[in-house]
């Protein structure tokens, strides 16, 4: 038989939901609609330039905001040209959008998890011990050509009590790491370390070392060949895998972290985010405001806090002018006598 020698680290964390909306796109997909969003608020600049009508570059950034994010605009545009420019840019935000709320119902139905250690470098990197009962491991790095590994058979740590359950440490302290058969990581992985749906441990994609399993006899045994020639007729007929398939039945590890519950309830958990961001504006609008009420009272000119009797800082103020109505008959007769 052939298997590999692999280690096994604590599973990744599953991530918070305000870094999974982060994480739903690529980071070079946000710098493009950062990009997008600079572009095409230069051209409805510049368009703006070649009529007559005022405008502000504020008011243009937010109402292109309100296009990327699907809410209409209180006007529609009058020349060809802004409303091409509108439109193109209506449909980007709504692919654009549809695509964002697509990705995050998959992410509420199926949870975002930290990204597992993958390499032999990345486990070297986390400082993690690697818990093990064998001295021979030791020696079997401290041999290997390869530099990392060789640094690696300094992190070995020898558990001296043969008793104590090296996976169950790793998965429950979660500051270590252990290594061992991939075939038996597997199994045990799967049958006993599991909890709420979820895997605990995770085996290392990057394997150090792959062998042969044979069994030692003494030498010149004189029934060796009829003993191999058995061993061989068990393997290449499937026996011995289907021993180790069916013997135990457990379930993969790939089936563990994909369960999508249909009667999932939507709770407070899912929407976090939207209140923090409301929480955010509310804070950041207060801020300002004292920040105005401070600025009025302290700094204002002197004919402002003179006028200001009621002991509110000064607004802009909007007057509101009626156009004169024009005399009827009879008072341009009036005004004819008095003249």
């Amino acid at each position: 038989m052939f298997d590999e020698l692999c280690f096994v680290v604590p599973k990744a964390q599953q991530m918070s939901q305000w870094r999974a909306i982060f994480t739903a796109f690529d980071v070079r997909l946000w710098y493009c609609l950062a990009g997008s969003f600079i572009v095409a608020l230069g051209a409805w600049t510049l368009i703006r330039r070649t009529t007559n009508k005022p405008y502000t570059l504020t008011l243009l950034s937010i109402n292109l905001f309100r296009v990327f994010l699907m809410v209409p605009l209180n006007r529609v545009p009058s020349n060809v040209s802004e409303r091409l420019m509108v439109v193109s840019t209506v449909l980007f935000g709504f692919i654009m959008a549809t695509s964002l709320q697509a990705v995050m119902v998959k992410y509420l139905s199926y949870p975002k998890y930290e990204r597992d250690v993958a390499t032999v470098q990345e486990l070297y990197d986390t400082g993690m011990p690697v818990l093990s009962a064998s001295n021979n491991l030791i020696m079997l790095f401290e041999s290997d050509e390869r530099p990392l590994y060789v640094k690696m058979s300094d992190r070995f740590s020898i558990v001296n009590n043969k008793s104590l359950d090296i996976l169950g440490e790793v998965a429950s302290k979660r500051t270590s790491a252990a290594i061992g058969r991939k075939n038996d990581l597997v199994e045990k992985i799967a049958s006993s370390y599991v909890e709420n749906n979820e895997v605990l441990l995770h085996i290392v994609d990057e394997c150090p070392r792959s062998f042969h399993i044979v069994y030692l006899v003494r030498r010149d045994v004189p029934f060796i060949h009829v003993v191999d020639r058995i061993i061989t007729t068990f393997v290449e007929s499937g026996i011995v895998n289907s021993w180790f398939m069916h013997a135990k039945p457990f379930r993969p590890i790939s089936d563990y972290h994909h369960r999508k519950d249909p009667h999932k309830v939507f709770t407070f958990k899912n929407v976090v985010i939207a209140f923090m961001c409301l929480m955010i504006g509310l804070i950041a609008s207060g801020i300002a405001f004292v920040a105005e009420l401070v600025y009025f009272h302290k700094f204002a000119s002197p004919e402002h806090s003179a006028a200001d009797t009621r002991g509110q800082y000064p607004r802009n103020v909007i007057l509101f002018y009626s156009r004169p109505r024009p005399p009827n008959g009879f008072e341009r007769e009036a005004m004819t006598q008095r003249q």
